[in-house]
């Protein structure tokens, strides 16, 4: 597969506007800190632009937002975001940036540039203006306080918002308004929907139009939307089905689905005469959302359906200005909402070359933090890319005798090494439960899924270990690129963002769904599943392959060292996936569970030595006695049977795609091409996009 970094010059809010919805993957970036350093001189054409020098820490968040807003408008659903955010402290006295140590009240050190809104507008009193003092603090914050910076970014990220129209400014929603009114439709229309080549139920799908003879006016449609094309709808002296003759040249501008529906959002406070078509066509939307959610992979529930049915003969009615009553159940259109980012972790990242600082009242600052947001609930994550090996001083854990599931250990030094440290009495007097270490000690073995703290352990300088060998933060350290560049980020920071956010195989070259692994577990462990999938083979019939894929069976089961058997479609472009239902036999036998201290029917009755309930906590003989439980009973699974004509070699796969809105060194995109992803990056600086294209020729990296 080929890498083609593909860089964009100019302001992200802008550069990414021409990418296309949901062909991102996963997004890995270093947004500039607040009030930190300047990237372009004050005189520079592109000042006007730069986030991170603006005069207030509520101007820099908006700017952001509306970066990573349009991240989200291009990520996949299954995709994560990874930002990189450091912190800064609340002082007017002091500013980064071109204007150095200068004071932050003077004309010199002010914002260089006004914040454009998106429908045009400027708010000089909120937004500032070219020369306005400076203000590095917060309502609330005395000077010298630590902002926590990272921290309201995180927070303002998974607030949910409003989306903005697709029509911007008021007068523009009100011709538009105009133009439905007097020359436009708003319709539902139905059509056939097919499963497996039978016919199923009727579906319905809103559509809005325009007609008129002159073109000029479907193009100012377009202009002010950005959406769609008009087409020549019915030719000069063509007669149409109501035997109607046209003298001029009649064109169209339609629009179905989702997009139909943005345009009533935006201009249906204006609208006269057809307020209620776009009141029922909003219904329908609703509707049919709803029904995807509530008929899974079976029909619609009839009463939706009845619904639906109803509002098609409605809308129908209304546009034949018929006098009907609207249902009481029937809403007005509203502003879209999205959710917000999910904020999944909050990974530290320690530097023990940080920049020294002068400061001599508090400990110097050394550490930053990485967030991980998803933009679904449920999302692609590759845990078994980034597993880490089981520590040593945990597992395998023995008895307090030193033995090993009935195996006693002799030789004398051998049994004091063999003695499980957990299983000793501490010098109050407690100790944890000798015959569940030694029972758990056959199945706790190899690998354990990855922590916030810790990473593949080759990928780094180290890790801070806490006193039981525990990883407790990833130590990298910053290093150096041949770019002149203030504030780069090392290769080694990257990495496994890249490799757990994608798949190694690629994605499916025509729907972009990553490929998964197939796996094939050797041993159990005792533990709490991830939920994600496991792959095993089942057949293997020339170029027709099946394999069984069995859910996560959740606690307290997981696999325990995994093998890679293969890769395979995470869709059904090329394939099918069905599901069925298996039965497996117990995880294990009731003579197995009796070292546990479970009896022989593999029941274990142990009671507390401590007053949980009276201290709102978890009984623990209770979760013993669950575990043991679970482990012995027979499970009923899900399982999905991929089967496909085409064999896994012959299937279309490209890789998947990383995103850096703030490019800088071109770190990202250098790391992702080594990795065998293509990148997409923004910069504005020029300097450091020319730059950053030396870099990647230099790798041998073809550009787009």
């Amino acid at each position: 597969m080929t890498i083609i970094p593909q860089k964009l010059l100019g302001d992200s809010r802008q550069t990414l506007k021409v990418l296309p919805e949901k062909s991102v993957h996963c997004c890995i970036t270093s947004p500039p800190y607040w009030g930190l350093r300047s990237y372009l001189p004050k005189d520079h054409p592109l000042k006007a632009l730069e986030i991170g020098c603006e005069p207030t820490f509520e101007l820099y968040l908006d700017h952001l937002l509306e970066v990573f807003r349009e991240v989200r408008r291009v990520l996949r659903d299954d995709g994560t975001l990874f930002v990189n955010m450091g912190d800064a402290y609340s002082n007017d006295t002091k500013w980064g940036g071109s204007s150095g140590g200068l004071n932050a009240g003077s004309a010199q050190g002010g914002y260089q540039g006004q914040r454009v809104r998106r429908n045009g507008d400027c708010d000089p009193k909120r937004d500032g203006a070219e020369g306005q003092p400076k203000c590095k603090t917060l309502p609330g914050l005395k000077p010298k306080d630590l902002i926590m910076m990272p921290a309201r970014v995180a927070m303002a990220l998974q607030a949910p918002y409003e989306v903005p129209s697709c029509v911007q400014k008021d007068t523009d929603k009100a011709w538009l308004a105009a133009m439905f009114d007097g020359e436009g439709c708003i319709g539902i229309r139905r059509y056939d929907s097919f499963k497996d080549g039978e016919k199923k139920q009727d579906g319905f799908v809103i559509y809005t139009v325009v007609t008129n003879n002159d073109i000029e006016l479907l193009d100012r449609c377009i202009e002010i939307t950005g959406l769609g094309s008009a087409r020549l709808k019915q030719a000069a002296g063509d007669t149409d089905s109501r035997l109607i003759t046209s003298r001029r040249d009649s064109y169209g501008w339609r629009l179905d689905g989702n997009k139909a529906v943005d345009v009533i959002r935006a201009i249906y406070p204006f609208l006269i005469a057809k307020k209620k078509q776009a009141c029922v066509a909003y219904t329908l939307d609703c509707l049919n959302k709803a029904g995807r959610e509530a008929r899974g992979n079976g029909p619609v529930p009839p009463e939706l359906q009845g619904k639906r049915e109803f509002l098609k003969q409605l809308i129908n009615k209304l546009n034949q200005r018929e006098v009907v009553d609207i249902p009481s159940w029937v809403e007005e259109p509203k502003p879209k909402i999205e959710p917000g980012w999910y904020l999944r972790s909050m990974i530290p990242w320690i530097k023990k070359n940080a920049m020294p600082e002068s400061v001599t009242d508090r400990p110097a600052s050394a550490v930053e933090y990485v967030f991980m947001f998803s933009k679904s609930e449920t999302y692609f994550w590759d845990r078994h890319a980034v597993m880490m090996q089981s520590s040593d001083n945990t597992h395998p854990r023995r008895g307090r005798d030193g033995s090993f599931m009935g195996n006693q250990v002799t030789d004398e030094t051998l049994r004091s090494r063999a003695v499980n440290p957990k299983a000793q009495r501490s010098e109050d007097g407690s100790k944890q439960n000798p015959s569940w270490s030694a029972g758990c000690s056959q199945y706790i073995v190899g690998q354990r899924n990855r922590r916030n703290s810790d990473w593949l352990l080759e990928s780094f300088q180290g890790l801070l270990l806490d006193e039981n060998g525990q990883p407790l933060a990833l130590i990298v350290n910053p290093k150096g690129t041949s770019i002149d560049h203030f504030a780069t980020y090392p290769e080694k920071l990257v990495q496994p963002f890249i490799i757990g956010g994608t798949s190694e195989r690629g994605c499916c070259a025509t729907c972009g769904k990553p490929w998964e692994r197939m796996l094939s577990a050797r041993q159990p462990t005792i533990g709490r599943s991830s939920g994600n999938k496991e792959r095993k083979f089942r057949d293997e019939h020339g170029g027709n392959e099946e394999r069984r894929t069995h859910q996560g069976f959740g606690f307290p089961y997981e696999p325990g060292v995994t093998i890679t058997a293969g890769w395979q479609p995470g869709c059904e472009c090329h394939g099918k996936l069905t599901r069925v239902k298996v039965m497996l036999a117990p995880r294990l036998t009731k003579e197995e569970v009796s070292a546990w201290g479970a009896d022989s029917n593999g029941e274990y009755f142990g009671k507390p030595t401590k007053d949980y309930a009276g201290n709102n906590v978890q009984d623990a003989s209770a979760i013993k006695a669950r575990i043991i439980r679970n482990a012995t009973q027979p499970r009923e699974v899900n399982d999905w049977l991929y089967s496909s004509p085409l064999a896994l070699a012959d299937h279309p796969v490209k890789p998947c795609t990383i995103l850096d809105p703030f490019s800088g060194a071109g770190t990202t995109a250098k790391v992702a091409a080594d990795l065998g992803r293509c990148s997409i990056t923004c910069e504005l600086n020029p300097e450091y996009f020319e730059a950053g294209k030396l870099r990647d020729a230099q790798a041998g990296f073809a550009l787009l």
